[in-house]
């Protein structure tokens, strides 16, 4: 007998977003998207096929999948089970997306798979586990391995996770973490003499200089303020558990 979700039926459905909702209908076959939103009512589907279904698509056609279910996860732990079957089939793009979505459900199993990713050549991708692991609470070597990729990394939006990670870490001011961004703050992003940032114009940089400007105020390190919201609240979900 196959699998099949057990879920009793929910009379409140879950309200997708209009786009999300256009783009599945659009460009994925009927039953696939039946089965999907049915996901959503905590509707008996038989899972074992819908995976199946789901790992035949292409990956265009799958991530209109997986943006639905993702909206799903929040204590839909079928859901959940489905994202973690089909990630290790998605591009590296949809995996950095997964992995937003399952580490906000501080998903156990997330754990395990995640781990394998800390050494990933794709520096994005590494540095969302790291920050992954962080976010769930994993400490054992985070720290060594976060000073690692700063050293190496060229890519801002990976400076984003390690910086949160960092945060996630420990955030009180006299923290080795704090300090090491500070030190990291003081030597790449900040000139203490004439008092001004040093790369704010520098696409490099960018995001990184303020995120990490305000993440090191927040935290007691007071050098300098940014813009301050702007891109702590686009960024948010790096550092607030979402629902």
């Amino acid at each position: 007998m196959s699998e099949s979700l057990s879920n009793k039926k929910s009379n409140t459905e879950i309200k997708i977003p209009e786009i999300v909702l256009r783009n599945l209908e659009k460009n994925v076959l009927e039953e696939v998207t039946k089965q999907t939103l049915s996901l959503g009512r905590k509707e008996k589907i038989n899972l074992a096929k819908y995976i199946k279904d789901l790992k035949n698509l292409n990956e265009d056609k799958r991530w209109y999948v997986i943006s639905t279910l993702m909206y799903f996860t929040n204590g839909n732990k079928i859901a959940e089970g489905i994202l973690l079957k089909i990630f290790d089939y998605s591009s590296d793009s949809v995996k950095e997306k997964i992995i937003i979505s399952l580490t906000h459900r501080k998903n156990e199993q997330f754990k395990n798979i995640i781990q394998n990713y800390l050494e990933n050549e794709n520096d994005i991708l590494q540095a969302a586990a790291i920050w992954s692991l962080a976010f769930m609470g994993y400490k054992s070597n985070l720290f060594e391995l976060i000073k690692k990729s700063f050293s190496k990394t060229k890519n801002d939006i990976s400076r984003l996770y390690l910086i949160a990670a960092l945060h996630h870490l420990n955030n009180k001011p006299t923290s080795e973490e704090m300090l090491y961004l500070k030190k990291i703050f003081l030597i790449k992003y900040y000139d203490e003499k004439n008092e001004e940032l040093v790369i704010q114009y520098d696409p490099d940089y960018n995001l990184s200089t303020e995120f990490l400007s305000n993440i090191l105020w927040n935290a007691g390190i007071k050098i300098v303020r940014t813009h301050e919201g702007r891109v702590l609240s686009f960024y948010k979900y790096l550092l607030k558990e979402t629902k």
